[in-house]
């Protein structure tokens, strides 16, 4: 995507900031990474890509990756920067106007991945447990 941007779109930014936006949504997928692994191991072969979609869909809207957070009342904004998708477009958006709340993103995500690898772990252990 970033070469599209760079070649076809003509996006200009420094290399700190190319490097800020790849490395943050590199490090900043990997809970939705472990959601995905997660579901596999709680849903059947049949069920995994509806419930796959419902759940993208569900945290792109609430998440605020389709609906900015600044134009929703602020108590819905509130309820979107629980979710692990909030926090990766903010990623996204620190390297292009400096904004400070990378280190809030950060850590919000690694607890999102801390508690997603734990539950998975756990259901894995158990799924090895009942073979």
């Amino acid at each position: 995507m970033s070469l599209v941007g760079i070649l076809v779109e003509h996006v200009r930014l420094s290399a700190g900031q190319w490097m800020q936006i790849l490395l943050g949504v590199w490090l900043g997928i990997i809970p939705i990474v472990l959601l995905g692994l997660l579901i596999g191991l709680v849903t059947t072969k049949d069920s995994m890509q509806p419930v796959t979609s419902v759940v993208m869909l569900v945290l792109g809207m609430i998440g605020g990756l389709w609906i900015p957070a600044n134009i929703v009342p602020a108590g819905f904004q509130s309820v979107m920067e629980v979710f692990p998708t909030y926090w990766l477009g903010q990623i996204g958006d620190a390297a292009l106007v400096h904004s400070t709340a990378i280190g809030n993103a950060v850590l919000v995500l690694a607890i999102w991945s801390a508690l997603l690898a734990l539950v998975g772990a756990r259901r894995y252990r158990a799924s090895l447990a009942r073979a």
